[in-house]
Formats: structure tokens, C-alpha cells, sequence
């Protein structure tokens, strides 16, 4: 049970941070959907799912997106202040 409930805060909370992160990353960079999901090997479907918070990248695509957007993998999966850091059973 706690492993479930970890893993739905996780795809909640971590994807409501990265979907604004990674859009918001990829316009500073003049990227469209289509050429950073082309840069990272992927369908730009998958890539709107990351942006829209419901799938998080894999560990593997988390280091290539850092390293295209020119930040760090801390950095993509920091906290809010504003997000709850526990997860709630």
C-alpha cells in the first residue's frame, strides 16, 4: 500500500511540476513538441503526456531532457514550495 500511494503522489505531484518546467523550458529554447520529442528519440505524444503532468519520463529520458534543456535532473523533479511534500494515505 505504500508503495501505491507513493507512486500516485509521485505521478501527481512530480508531473504537476514538470508539465510546467518542461513547456516552459522548451519555448525559452525555441523547441516545438515535435523537435524535442525528435531530439529525445520519442513521439511528441509522449512528450504531451510529460507537459500535461499525466506520465513521467523514465530516469533514462529525465538525463536526456535535462541535458537538451540545458538544466539538471534535480532541477526537473524539484518541489514546489506550494506542492505538499508528504504524501497524503
Amino acid at each position: 500500500f505504500c508503495i501505491i500511494s507513493y507512486s500516485i503522489f509521485a505521478v501527481k505531484y512530480l508531473g504537476a511540476v514538470l508539465k510546467n518546467f518542461i513547456a516552459d523550458k522548451r519555448r525559452i529554447l525555441g523547441l516545438s513538441q515535435r523537435s524535442l520529442a525528435d531530439m529525445l528519440g520519442i513521439q511528441y505524444q509522449s512528450l504531451q503526456k510529460w507537459e500535461k503532468g499525466s506520465v513521467i519520463p523514465s530516469v533514462d529520458y529525465a538525463l536526456r531532457l535535462a541535458l537538451i534543456l540545458h538544466t539538471t535532473v534535480e532541477e526537473l523533479f524539484t518541489l514546489d514550495d506550494s506542492l505538499p511534500t508528504n504524501p497524503q494515505p
